[in-house]
């Protein structure tokens, strides 16, 4: 039986082919035709849509998202070239330099020693030059690093500090009595000169623009604070913004904008808006985060890192500054004249801090907060 039905009745595929045929019977009786299978649809091509995390840039096989150090960093910055990135480790206070495209070539520029460095913000403008503070027992001092190994003393009891934007001048704030004294100097921190005299207790100073500084008194949730703006001559404070809660400013390169982010009484409701220093008027962002974690690209776009989750209990921002609280963000970039986010990056539990941008907006760099380390994204 299996015999005749092998030969006489089983479908059989035509050599070359693979689509059964009909057995010997069914060719003269037409009794097991086989309806062919339909054909396979192919989809059109569609463009790849733009990388969002991980992967590559384009057809480059250098990956978007790298990690250039596996050691906590301080202040990282670009060079003036803007080919590699400039940090001090955490552990020693060496100046390094690191390429933008690998982890792998990297160069001590300065074998400073600075135990217990806290932060070192570079000079704007020449970028040859560093504000080293560092903590020295139950005291914080600083001191100005200048190339490789030259230094210059700044004040035991400097409370905040700024460059100019053209970084040829720095400006602080030195505690005085039961207040605060703005001066300005040289990028070498000689020909100081005294701007004014505050009541402001624990204030900060910014340089913003080539004529004005501005002081902001120290953000908290549970008390009203203050922006108050200046003319590098001298003279009265006037009252830019406030008073508000957890009041945080960040200002934009050319002075004309701020992002600031405040709360309701108590540290709760935080919001993130852009103001306009010439109007005094503030523009609600569509995005919840602090100031702090916001790096400008121009007056126009802001990248920011944005808390995933929303943490409805947490004190803004006193709990993140003391580092009770530690965020997963998201980063995104946002055009401050018609409100419009794009996403950047939306993956691992990076508490991102220390944003920073090159100039062709081609490249950006954080620090993850959590353990410290250097982190660059390859724009495009």
């Amino acid at each position: 039986g299996g015999v005749v039905y092998y030969y006489f009745f089983a479908p059989r595929a035509p050599s070359g082919t693979t689509q059964p045929s009909r057995g010997i019977i069914g060719y003269f009786f037409g009794s097991s035709q086989t309806t062919p299978p339909p054909p396979v649809a192919t989809p059109e091509p569609t463009p790849a849509p733009p990388i969002i995390d991980g992967g590559t840039v384009g057809t480059s096989s250098v990956p978007r998202l790298l990690q250039l150090t596996n050691f906590p960093v301080v202040s990282p910055s670009f060079n003036k070239q803007e080919d590699r990135i400039l940090f001090y480790k955490k552990e020693g206070g060496a100046l390094v330099s690191s390429e933008l495209d690998s982890n792998k070539a990297q160069e001590t520029v300065s074998a400073l020693t600075v135990i217990g460095i806290l932060d070192a913000p570079r000079s704007t403008g020449e970028r040859d030059r560093s504000a080293i503070f560092y903590l020295d027992q139950e005291s914080v001092k600083a001191f100005l690093h200048i190339g490789t190994s030259s230094i210059a003393l700044l004040p035991e009891n400097i409370t905040s500090f700024s460059w100019s934007p053209d970084g040829k001048q720095l400006a602080y704030t030195v505690r005085e009595g039961q207040g605060e004294r703005v001066v300005t100097a040289d990028r070498f921190a000689k020909n100081q000169k005294i701007i004014t005299d505050t009541p402001l207790f624990d204030a900060s100073v910014s340089w913003i623009t080539p004529n004005t500084l501005v002081l902001m008194t120290a953000p908290s949730g549970f008390g009203e604070g203050f922006v108050f703006s200046m003319p590098t001559s001298g003279g009265g404070l006037h009252a830019l913004i406030g008073p508000r809660f957890g009041l945080q400013a960040n200002w934009s390169p050319d002075g004309t904008r701020g992002l600031i982010s405040s709360t309701r009484r108590g540290g709760s409701a935080l919001t993130l808006s852009w103001f306009d220093i010439k109007k005094e008027e503030a523009h609600l962002l569509p995005i919840v985060t602090i100031a702090d974690k916001c790096a400008w690209v121009s007056a126009k776009k802001v990248y920011c890192a944005v808390p995933r989750d929303s943490y409805p209990t947490a004190v803004w921002p006193d709990d993140y500054l003391r580092g009770a609280l530690h965020t997963a963000d998201q980063i995104v970039a946002v055009n401050l004249d018609d409100g419009t986010t794009e996403n950047i990056l939306n993956q691992g539990a990076f508490d991102v801090v220390n944003i920073i941008t090159s100039a062709k907006d081609d490249y950006l760099a954080f620090t993850n907060r959590t353990d410290g380390t250097l982190w660059r994204i390859k724009l495009r």
